[in-house]
């Protein structure tokens, strides 16, 4: 994951500037953090009549949302996506680039983990003139930084696109699941661009971080990503959007990391033990199976 450290060739002054412009471009979106207390669980199992109750409740809220759920459009039509893994930067280059209104981005991370990984992504790909920065400290001054990135030059259409796009931090899997289970358009209160009815191409509803989000908790399992999994696609279809899965970007070659994520085995149920040479002591399945289920791994080379 990236760091918070401050690069050897940056600049201190450049640690404080980044997060500014950034936080700058950040609130020029639409943005909501899930807080932890809007997952709320009760520990008593009710008994009796109340729990004869409650059952007869459940069967009637599930009957009236299969009757009422919107099955989407034919197959094909808003083709769920899993793209190469990006960099917290370039998704946020590729959300401008390619989302239309109302498209929302749920981010698998804390906002401040998210934004320390963004400023240290953009400071990496920085490039600096030493001797400008001799220069300037000879004089001194501090040392101006070129905003060579595309999210510091903060464009009037980069401004005018992000003022459109919906962001949502989701730090747990509940959290998460909680949100899409729920989401209908009249909660996202960003406002449409002029002429927003002759756009063609779907909204995104994007989930950056899903994968990495499930690993190593309770729901490491082929039942854990695939109830997220069904959870998010039908929440897409449900609103008329296109369902994008993307994972944070660690290496250079994102295509060759994206099909070793999707090769990594988890077990097929949840709370499978491992055994002491590291493997499942059950049944286990590779997650590009699981998430083929419901996502189309091959499209993304064509392109949204």
């Amino acid at each position: 994951m990236w760091g918070v450290a401050t690069p050897p060739n940056a600049h201190p002054s450049h640690h404080n500037l980044l997060p500014r412009i950034i936080t700058h471009f950040l609130n020029s979106c639409n943005l909501s953090h899930l807080p932890s207390h809007t997952i709320t669980r009760s520990h008593k199992r009710p008994r009796g009549p109340e729990a004869s109750y409650q059952k007869e409740q459940r069967r009637g809220t599930a009957s009236a949302a299969v009757s009422t759920m919107n099955v989407g459009p034919p197959p094909g039509t808003h083709q769920s996506l899993i793209l190469p893994p990006l960099t917290p930067s370039e998704f946020l280059e590729h959300l401008t680039s390619h989302g239309t209104h109302p498209s929302t981005a749920i981010i698998c991370w804390p906002k401040g983990q998210f934004l320390a990984a963004l400023t240290q992504d953009v400071l990496q790909q920085q490039p600096r003139g030493e001797e400008e920065e001799a220069e300037a400290e000879d004089h001194g001054a501090e040392p101006q930084m070129r905003h060579h990135h595309p999210l510091l030059r903060a464009s009037l259409m980069q401004t005018a696109v992000a003022r459109h796009i919906n962001m949502v931090f989701a730090p747990t899997v509940a959290h998460l699941r909680a949100y899409l289970a729920t989401l209908t358009l009249s909660e996202i209160k960003v406002p449409p661009p002029p002429a927003a009815g002759l756009l063609i191409k779907p909204p995104l509803l994007m989930v950056y971080g899903l994968v990495e989000l499930h690993r190593d908790g309770m729901d490491w399992s082929a039942q854990g990503l695939s109830f997220s999994a069904a959870v998010f696609v039908e929440a897409a279809w449900r609103n008329g959007f296109r369902a994008v899965i993307l994972e944070p970007r660690r290496t250079q070659d994102g295509k060759q990391e994206l099909g070793q994520s999707l090769g990594e085995k988890v077990p097929v149920l949840t709370g499978t033990p491992v055994k002491d040479d590291g493997s499942w002591a059950g049944p286990s399945v590779g997650v590009g199976h699981v998430l083929g289920s419901w996502f189309d791994v091959e499209a993304s080379r064509r392109g949204l």
